[in-house]
């Protein structure tokens, strides 16, 4: 098999993961926030509402806080209330999601 079939080949395993999963539902910016979120936690990094409007570079406050909240509704994210600040949320990657990407991440490794 070339190069470029092993591409598709994984790239098509993945876009079934993400069908399956819902993942493809989500908006490209939905998308990106959540893989912004799992980079920040994979590096160990706690964030809240306020670090994905400014780092994340996806948009707006009102745009962010609309994609935040739809990714809430769907149980791709948790909110937690920050233990010093009750009026701060920290933002986690769900269990769910958390699962999604390892199984996405096993289909890079195929």
């Amino acid at each position: 098999m070339s190069k470029h079939q092993q591409y598709f080949k994984v790239a098509a395993a993945m876009r079934k993961i993400m069908i399956k999963e819902g993942l493809a539902q989500l908006d490209f910016e939905e998308r990106a926030i959540l893989e912004f979120i799992g980079v920040a936690q994979m590096e160990g990094r706690v964030l809240n509402v306020s670090n994905i409007v400014r780092e994340s570079g996806i948009g707006t406050a009102p745009t962010v806080y609309k994609y935040i909240a739809s990714l809430k509704q769907r149980k791709m994210i948790e909110l937690k209330s920050h233990p010093d600040d009750g009026r701060q949320y920290r933002v986690f990657l769900s269990a769910r999601a958390q699962t999604i990407y390892s199984r996405l991440a096993k289909a890079l490794a195929a």
